[in-house]
């Protein structure tokens, strides 16, 4: 069977179409690949930088105090696990600076750098 040129020429383009899309959709896909490797790079990027300052042992953190709620907190951010009496009491005496926190268990006020415990 025998098919006209017309009918002949419009298979064979669309053929090509066809052929052009896939082509077109594998480049599409390889971008999107792209993009998410990147993505995905930055975000973690991001979370290392991110883990790493908040591991930093160096960081002075002061005490703070909400009487409405009952609630010990250290500004910029973080609560304190346990507090003794003797940092509450250092607290409550309103020295000028407050009471400071850095690394584990060392207290002492932030003016003057003198240790509480």
């Amino acid at each position: 069977m025998r098919l006209g040129p017309k009918l002949a020429l419009y298979i064979k383009s669309a053929a090509e179409c066809a052929d052009s899309r896939e082509t077109q959709g594998k480049q599409l896909t390889a971008k999107m690949a792209k993009t998410l490797v990147a993505i995905l790079f930055f975000v973690l990027a991001i979370t290392a930088i991110s883990a790493i300052q908040s591991e930093s042992s160096d960081e002075v953190l002061q005490l703070a105090y909400n009487p409405t709620y009952d609630l010990w907190f250290f500004l910029p951010s973080g609560r304190p696990g346990k507090l003794s009496a003797e940092v509450k009491d250092a607290y409550n005496q309103r020295r000028p600076g407050g009471v400071c926190f850095k690394q584990v268990d060392d207290w002492f006020y932030c003016a003057t750098g003198e240790k509480i415990q």
